[in-house]
């Protein structure tokens, strides 16, 4: 099975401004901090509610693509961004509904989420939820026993 060609995850170091970023199909390139903090901080989030995360390359042809996060417990792919801006929604849209076609390729049935810093405009939530696609955002309320919530 796929699932066994996969590592633990970790945390991405978001002090440093160059990452590797393999879902980019680059080896090397530039990734805000902020989108970083907000993967670790998301992914810490997941763990503390018992979901195990993994790293898991989904591959397509001669190549791997890599979801910014791969919730094992719930079979949920996500794709952060640093802002939830009109074209970072649509960019993130189009990554995570790539990354389930080439799961289900591989033999995975997973959903797919999107996890921003706030909340997108409603009519992208709506558009979201039509594609059954998951977002997520840091509570604007600073809630520190509940600092994600669902918004599809």
């Amino acid at each position: 099975s796929i699932l066994e060609d996969f590592r633990e995850w970790s945390a991405p170091n978001w002090e440093s401004y160059l990452a590797t970023q393999r879902a980019r199909g680059y080896r090397i390139t530039e990734v805000s901090r902020s989108e970083h903090r907000l993967q670790a901080d998301f992914g810490i989030w997941l763990l503390n509610q018992g979901h195990k995360l993994i790293d898991q390359p989904l591959k397509t042809g001669s190549n791997h693509i890599y979801p910014d996060l791969f919730d094992q417990t719930s079979m949920t792919v996500f794709e952060a961004k640093r802002s939830s801006g009109r074209g970072y929604v649509r960019t993130a849209i189009g990554q995570v509904l790539d990354y389930q076609h080439v799961a289900q390729k591989n033999g995975l049935d997973v959903t797919c989420a999107l996890l921003f810093p706030g909340a997108p405009v409603d009519d992208l939530v709506e558009l979201c939820a039509k594609l059954g696609v998951q977002v997520f955002a840091r509570d604007a309320n600073g809630n520190v026993e509940k600092d994600f919530i669902r918004l599809c």
